[in-house]
Order: structure tokens, then C-alpha cells, then sequence
């Protein structure tokens, strides 16, 4: 075989001087390299079932790397571990949000807030990796999508603008809005009005909060996918 192990062709892979470093261009840090490995297709279960051998699977290495330094396979290890994560932060978003909602005080603790933000930010920083991860077409499964214009192209026409609503904190948004009208007004009256009527704003902020189970979409794809690969 003319490929090494890491999806290199062998000739690039030895300690010598090849012709890559002839030009005197500096090599990649060893974080960089070992995110890169991260984002390469491994021969798990997905990959051979794609592709079928390890000798197929080292050629798609090399059209992977040739993609671009941040473009993620799909059946890599970084994408199996990232969907696997969010899909225990997915089933505790479905289970927490509705309990949360129907029986907690109006109250917004700062373990209600902390959660609230820390499961919007990761869901925020999914949407950049879906941008980022290559496409396995459902008519041509052996051939995955590593074009990031295609990739970007086919995330916006499909669950792009889902996944964004469910992700924007919109409670919170409505929150600092209202606060921020409030501190244009310090008149006696307008402060009277705004106390009563703070309760019932803090409940709909709460209700807006409900937009979040909209992420039961992003649930039922990863649980849709890992079926395909590892029950079938």
C-alpha cells in the first residue's frame, strides 16, 4: 500500500527531510496535530460500515486532510464523542426544562441561570461544528460531503434555522430588555406600575424558555443516526 497509517501517503510520512519541509514552512504545532487526528475518520463501527476496509478508510484520511485543517468527518472521534455528549445534555434539557417550569418558584435561582446558559452556549458552539462536519449522502453513503460550501449550503436549507431559535436565550433577552426599559423611567409611578407587574413578567420570561424544547428535533436526529450505525 502507498498510504501510512495516519492517511498520509508514505513517502510524506518519515522523519527525513521530505519535499514538504524543503521550503522551509513551519511545521504544525502538536495541539493542532492532534486536533486534526481528532477530526479524521477512526475505524469504528461507522467508518467500516461506510466504507468497508482500512485501506478505503486511509484514502479517505488523505481527502479529508486535503478538505481543509477544521473540516470534521463525520466518523471521526471528535463527532462521536460530541454527539454522544449532547445527547445526555439534549435528554436533560427535555427532562429539566418542563419540571422546571411547572413546579419551581418564580424565582431565578443561580443554578437555574448557570444551567440555562451553560447548555445555550454549548448548543451555540453545535451549530458552528454542524457548519464544520462533513455530510454522509443518504443516496451515495460511501461518498461524505467535505466541501465546506456544500456542508454550510445544505446545514442552512435544512435544520439551521430550527437549531438557532432553540438555541437563542430569549428569556433572558425579554429580561434585559424590560430592565433596560425600566431604567429609562424613574418617575414613582412608572416604578409602582413595574412592580406589579414584575411577577408576571418573570413568568413570561419563563414561558419564552419553552422555545428551548424545540432542541427536541436536534434529540430526535442524533438518536435516528446512532440507530442507523449501531442497532442495525
Amino acid at each position: 500500500d502507498d498510504v501510512s497509517l495516519y492517511g498520509t501517503p508514505k513517502e510524506e510520512a518519515g522523519p527525513g527531510p521530505g519535499p514538504a519541509n524543503m521550503g522551509g514552512e513551519p511545521k504544525p504545532s502538536f495541539i493542532r496535530n492532534q486536533l486534526q487526528a481528532l477530526f479524521q475518520p477512526t475505524d469504528n463501527k461507522l467508518a467500516m460500515k461506510l466504507f468497508g476496509s482500512k485501506k478505503a478508510l486511509m484514502k479517505e484520511r488523505i481527502r479529508q486532510k486535503a478538505a481543509g485543517h477544521w473540516i470534521i468527518h463525520p466518523c471521526s472521534n471528535f463527532r462521536f464523542y460530541w454527539d454522544l455528549g449532547m445527547l445526555f445534555l439534549l435528554v436533560a434539557n427535555l427532562i429539566i426544562l418542563p419540571v422546571a417550569i411547572s413546579f419551581f418558584n418564580d424565582d431565578l435561582s443561580i443554578r437555574w441561570i448557570a444551567f440555562n446558559c451553560l447548555s445555550d452556549t454549548i448548543f451555540m458552539i453545535d451549530i458552528v461544528v454542524n457548519f464544520r462536519t462533513g455530510i454522509m449522502q443518504q443516496d451515495n453513503s460511501e461518498q461524505v460531503i467535505l466541501d465546506p460550501k456544500l456542508i454550510a449550503r445544505h446545514y442552512l436549507r435544512t435544520w439551521f434555522f430550527l437549531d438557532l431559535i432553540s438555541s437563542i436565550p430569549l428569556d433572558y433577552i425579554f429580561l434585559i430588555f424590560n430592565q433596560f426599559l425600566r431604567m429609562q423611567d424613574f418617575s414613582e409611578s412608572f416604578q409602582i406600575l413595574q412592580a406589579g407587574r414584575a411577577l408576571r413578567i418573570l413568568r413570561l420570561a419563563k414561558l419564552l424558555s419553552l422555545v428551548r424544547l424545540l432542541r427536541l428535533s436536534r434529540l430526535v436526529r442524533y438518536v435516528n443516526q446512532w440507530e442507523e450505525v449501531y442497532v442495525s
